[in-house]
C-alpha cells in the first residue's frame, strides 16, 4: 500500500486542502485521481505564499529575478511534491516538473514585487 498526499482543490466547494490517497501502486492512483482538482500555477503560488512567514516573503522579494534558482532544492522541491507535479498527465506540467515549479516561484516573486501594502510614500513639502 502506497500513501500519496497532495494539496488539491475541491472544485465544488473551492476548498484547498491536503488530500491523502491510499493505493496499491501509482498506476492505480493515476486511474482514480481527478486531475480537475489540481491547482493552477496561480493557485499554487498563492497557497505557498500563504504558508510563508513574513520573513520568507521579504527574503524572496529582495532577490533579483535571476536568483530565484536558489530555491530550486528547497521551495521548488516542496512545490513539485506537494502539488503533484510528478504525476503523469498533470495538465500544469508542459515540459518538466522543475520548469513548472520554477514558474510557480516566478509567479510568487512577481506577486511579492507587486505587493506594496503597508508601504509609505514620502511627500516633500
Amino acid at each position: 500500500m502506497i500513501t500519496f498526499e497532495y494539496i488539491l482543490k475541491d472544485r465544488t466547494t473551492d476548498k484547498i486542502g491536503r488530500y491523502q490517497f491510499n493505493y496499491e501502486n501509482e498506476d492505480e492512483m493515476l486511474k482514480a485521481i481527478d486531475f480537475d482538482m489540481l491547482l493552477t500555477i496561480d493557485e499554487m503560488a498563492d497557497c505557498v505564499l500563504d504558508e510563508f512567514s513574513q520573513q520568507d516573503k521579504d527574503d524572496m522579494k529582495s532577490l533579483e529575478y535571476a536568483e530565484l534558482t536558489r530555491y530550486h532544492h528547497s521551495v521548488g522541491q516542496d512545490i513539485r511534491n506537494a502539488f503533484g507535479l510528478w504525476l503523469d498527465g498533470n495538465p500544469n506540467v508542459l515540459n518538466h516538473p522543475d520548469d513548472t515549479s520554477m514558474e510557480v516561484m516566478e509567479t510568487m516573486w512577481e506577486k511579492l514585487q507587486d505587493n506594496i501594502a503597508g508601504s509609505t510614500v514620502m511627500q516633500f513639502i
